[in-house]
């Protein structure tokens, strides 16, 4: 069988993303079958920390009905920030290629794992048919949870002094759709501390692996802070460094449900107005995230970036 698919990235958050037909759900299977495979980084086959399903509900929907995420050893992910933003981009470029000329949407919207998700485009009026350059994609991710569940953060508690030792660092967790450990040190970044302990905290008897983020905060630079005007609008209160180990993929370039993590638990400390967006910058580039009221949804911007059209067979 022979697909046709669109190779996207979040800041090197790269995604396999494939438009499926209402009929189809035997290629679905096919595809969770195939994911390790079709994501290996070994040459075999395309490369990706994942891929993208967007079902329609007829052959003629220029919008999918709702998106599953399959991580790139075959389980199944709840949400996915930068995921969703490449997802969002194939629809406008779908809808820019196909639509009525004149057309285009300001945003999209679509289920994934039972929830609604919202996304808006910043300056895509601007945009033409032949445009290959995507606007920075907006995401409402729902409301994180970051004491609401006792049990979950006794076990991040104890899983941090399982893994972690004798290391003096600060950790914390949250809910957002994936469970995560954010982990706090005011220590030179040293991304080897991510690769020692991001897998350790995979094995638990708690859960079936967990995101893991090493984070630092610092001041926002005069050109980061440049940046956030030309990209958001907007300046950011604070940048965070981040690189992240997720849950069914390993280490990635960029991870945006847990940018959101980040920074609903910077938020949460009371040290960052709430007014402003906050920027996690990860190896894969930076996020800008904004939460205005502890039990609001969280916002997450950033761009998506077309890498590539292909056929592939399974």
């Amino acid at each position: 069988m022979f697909l046709s698919f669109e190779k996207w990235h979040g800041c090197r958050n790269d995604f396999i993303v494939i438009w499926l037909n209402p009929t189809e759900d035997q290629t679905f299977r096919s595809l969770v079958g195939s994911a390790k495979h079709l994501c290996a980084r070994d040459g075999r086959s395309i490369g990706a920390d994942g891929i993208i399903v967007l079902h329609k509900s007829s052959t003629t929907d220029l919008l999918p009905s709702k998106i599953s995420i399959i991580n790139s050893d075959g389980s199944l992910a709840r949400t996915c920030g930068n995921g969703i933003r490449c997802a969002a981009s194939s629809v406008l470029r779908k809808n820019l290629k196909e639509g009525r000329k004149g057309e285009v949407p300001e945003g999209v919207e679509f289920s994934i794992a039972d929830q609604i998700v919202r996304c808006s485009f910043v300056n895509a009026k601007s945009m033409r048919s032949d445009s290959t350059k995507f606007p920075i994609v907006c995401v409402e991710m729902g409301t994180p949870l970051l004491e609401d569940d006792s049990e979950f953060f006794d076990h991040v508690a104890s899983e941090s002094k399982r893994v972690l030792g004798t290391e003096n660092f600060a950790v914390a967790g949250c809910k957002l759709g994936n469970q995560h450990i954010v982990i706090h040190t005011d220590r030179a970044f040293n991304i080897d501390t991510l690769r020692k302990f991001g897998p350790k905290f995979q094995h638990s008897d708690h859960w079936d692996g967990i995101n893991v983020h090493l984070v630092k905060s610092s001041e926002p630079s005069e050109e980061i802070q440049k940046r956030a005007r030309a990209e958001i609008g907007f300046s950011i209160s604070e940048l965070i460094h981040a690189a992240s180990w997720e849950r069914g993929a390993g280490e990635t370039a960029a991870c945006g449900s847990g940018a959101c993590a980040i920074g609903a638990i910077a938020l949460n400390s009371g040290f960052i107005d709430r007014s402003e967006w906050v920027g996690i910058q990860m190896p894969g580039g930076l996020l800008y995230v904004k939460q205005d009221e502890p039990n609001a949804p969280i916002q997450l911007a950033g761009p998506a970036e077309l890498a590539f059209d292909g056929v592939v067979e399974i």
